[in-house]
């Protein structure tokens, strides 16, 4: 018996017609590639919730294509995989565009706790009422 005769293959206990079911999809943000999983993508975002919702797409497609900014992006797929929102004190405009696409993406609980940092780091202890207008200009000055 030869050598490559005693090789063993490895078979799927799959039939050939049978597509495997993954979780992995790659997001081509604006011309720039991510590779992730469809869950991280549905825990952190209500965008990605929705649109891969079993309720509109039996299984998640392979790609998605988002006409948007990928350096903001990227932080908030870290930010989606670590919890961990990291963004250097000189670059007030990369921290305007993160929260811009956090907000198209629904990623609520990011957005509240920057508000909500925000707000603490002016030292303003006022009413709830007041919060909801403090977060309102917080809202426009990101605009």
């Amino acid at each position: 018996m030869s050598s490559s005769s005693r090789k063993r293959r490895l078979v799927s206990p799959q039939q050939p017609d049978e597509k495997r079911r993954t979780d992995r999809i790659v997001v081509d943000v604006g011309g720039t590639r991510f590779t992730t999983s469809a869950s991280t993508l549905t825990a952190g975002s209500e965008y990605f919730e929705r649109l891969l919702s079993p309720r509109w797409c039996a299984e998640p497609p392979e790609e998605l294509f988002l006409d948007r900014d990928p350096e903001p992006f990227a932080i908030l797929l870290t930010y989606m995989r670590t919890g961990l929102l990291e963004l250097s004190k000189d670059n007030q405009s990369m921290a305007r565009r993160v929260m811009i696409e956090a907000e198209f993406l629904g990623m609520v609980g990011l957005i509240d706790s920057v508000k909500a940092k925000a707000i603490k780091n002016t030292g303003w202890e006022g009413t709830e009422p007041d919060a909801v207008k403090c977060f309102g200009s917080f809202d426009a000055a990101i605009r």
